[in-house]
Order: C-alpha cells, then structure tokens, then sequence
C-alpha cells in the first residue's frame, strides 16, 4: 500500500510540475514577446539592440556580473609573489622568517583540512556500501513479493518528476531573465 501511494504522489507530482510547466512557457512567450516590443521601441527612438550586449550573456541570457569578468590572483600566486620578493629585498631575515613561518602555519592547516576531508570520504564511502548492501538485500525481497514493476515504475516516475522539475527551473530562469531585460530595456525610455 505504501509503494502504490507513493507511485500515485509521483503521478500527482509528476501532473502539477507538467502544468507549471505549461504556465512558465507562456508567462516566457509573454515576455519574449514584451523584450521584442520594447527593442523596437528602443529602436524607433533611435537606439541599437547592440546598446546592451554589454549587460548579458548571450548564452543564456543570464545578466553578466561584475564578479564573473573580475580575475583575482589566487592565493597560491600571491604567496609565491610574496615569497619571492622577499628573497630579493636585502636585510629582511624577519620578514623572511615571518613569511615561512605564515607559510608553515597554511601548510599545517592545509594538511588538517586534507586529513579530515580523507576521513569524510572514508566514512562516506561506508556508508555508500552499507546502503548498497541494504539496497539488493531489500530488491531481493521486493522480488519475491512480485513488485518489482510497482518499484520500477516509482523509479521512473521520479526521474521524470526530477527531469520536469529541471526543465521549470530553466523556464523560470529564463523569465527572470527576459523579465530583467525589459525592465533595463524600458529604464532607458
């Protein structure tokens, strides 16, 4: 009883996220159609469509962020510019000693976080068979019960909820992101 409850939450599931769906294409189409109008708007006034390239990526027509174009040095590279500048300065044996001794200091925390990262993945790893093991052990009496289409259907199900959830969510996206456009688009009017 449990498994065809939870097959017939997964084909609930699965019908509302069909009908978001369904809402987001047109609230999309909607918008598409509005970012159209206001381009031409935009253009009668005398402007160029090529006027915001600068502000979106057209990839996927997500805004570019200021952070995405910044380069920053990596903390490795600085250390090593730090490092050798100080070789070069004559007479700054403190500094030196000060700068191994940071460097030091970053190697040994480095060197803890590793280790604890290495205990995680052990202890992930455990746990990834325990359930792998609980995982057949329960199949095989599933199989002897007869469900084992009542199971593959679940599965099924829940991909396809997974993939229509996925699909929304790039709609959404999308419609944020047209949504952004026109209201740049119109505070230039």
């Amino acid at each position: 009883t449990a498994l065809v409850s939870l097959v017939r939450a997964l084909k609930e599931s699965r019908g509302d996220v069909e009908n978001q769906i369904s809402e987001w294409e047109g609230r999309l189409a909607d918008r598409i159609v509005e970012l159209r109008m206001v381009l031409s708007w935009w253009k009668a006034k005398g402007g160029s469509k090529d006027d915001f390239v600068e502000i979106f990526d057209n990839s996927d027509g997500r805004l570019l962020s200021s952070s995405q174009e910044l380069l920053l040095p990596s903390p490795s590279s600085s250390l090593v510019t730090d490092n050798t500048n100080n070789n070069s300065i004559q007479g700054g044996g403190t500094q030196q000693q000060q700068q191994q001794q940071l460097l030091r200091s970053k190697f040994l925390e480095k060197s803890a976080q590793v280790t604890l990262s290495e205990s995680k993945v052990r202890k992930l790893r455990a746990s990834i068979a325990d359930l792998a093991e609980e995982n057949s052990q329960n199949l095989i009496k599933v199989g002897k019960l007869g469900l084992t289409g009542a199971v593959s259907l679940a599965r099924k199900l829940k991909e396809e909820v997974k993939e229509r959830e996925h699909i929304l969510q790039n709609l959404q996206q999308r419609e944020t992101a047209c949504r952004t456009r026109v209201c740049m688009i119109r505070n230039q009017l």
